[in-house]
């Protein structure tokens, strides 16, 4: 009984060790942003109503998506 316990945790640990990981499924990207305009995206500013863009807030300039405060 004493010498079957710790034969046990090895049996365990060994198992453990030699298990392979799951293969990593790829995900494609998901383009968030077109880079031209801000299609797809809605504008929501504390104090305003959800889809205005109130002073011209969100912009985009070089394909850069331009946040102004």
């Amino acid at each position: 009984m004493k010498t079957l316990r710790p034969l046990l945790l090895f049996v365990l640990l060994t198992s453990i060790a030699r298990a392979e990981p799951a293969p990593a499924v790829e995900h494609p990207w998901v383009k968030l942003f077109n880079g031209k305009d801000l299609s797809g995206w809605t504008a929501k500013v504390n104090g305003h109503v959800c889809g205005e863009n109130p002073f011209k807030t969100f912009s985009v300039e070089d394909g850069i998506l331009k946040v102004s405060y």
